[in-house]
């Protein structure tokens, strides 16, 4: 019974702060400038397609593979190759004043603290930009970095995350 009455408090309790926490584990003097909650595009296919045997674990394996090679570019020890291939879903962008960070909040994105993902100085991110193409869960963005590597996620362009969009268009200036 008490188990299922912190449950039922925590979900109560609502989401987080997801900004406000972030900035609590930054750097003295580093701020969050911008932030947004995002799917990775590379590393997800889609689980309505799952295929079972082994011409249908085949085919999920090629769908797989090309999901990744349009979402996902680079050398070996890359920036994008760096960021963790089991994501498992959701996780929040943020842009400080000196960085590029990936964070999770966990699956219900309600865990506090966050975990930090991957983090990159502004100089090694060349720019942030939209692709032109959306899904359920929001915009595609590409995020290019100067050792010629990329990533794609879809953000959620929601009012809530305005400020990373506006954040994003001044990487690179």
């Amino acid at each position: 019974m008490g188990l299922f009455k912190k449950l039922a408090e925590k979900t109560a309790a609502g989401l987080p702060d997801h900004p406000r926490e972030i900035a609590k584990l930054l750097s003295p003097g580093e701020s969050v400038v911008g932030w947004g909650h995002a799917h990775p595009l590379a590393f997800v296919t889609d689980k309505n397609a799952r295929r079972n045997g082994a011409i249908g674990m085949a085919i999920n394996i090629a769908s797989q593979k090309s999901s990744e090679h349009q979402h996902l570019a680079g050398a070996d020890g890359s920036a994008a190759m760096s960021i963790s291939r089991d994501l498992n879903g959701q996780v929040t962008v943020a842009i400080t004043d000196q960085r590029l960070t990936f964070w999770s909040f966990g699956a219900t994105m309600r865990d506090v603290p966050p975990t930090l993902l991957a983090s990159f100085p502004r100089r090694d991110v060349r720019w942030i930009s939209k692709t032109g193409g959306s899904n359920q869960y929001g915009s595609y963005v590409r995020f290019s970095f100067a050792d010629e590597s990329f990533i794609d996620f879809s953000v959620m362009d929601r009012t809530m995350c305005a400020s990373f969009f506006a954040a994003a268009a001044d990487i690179g200036r």
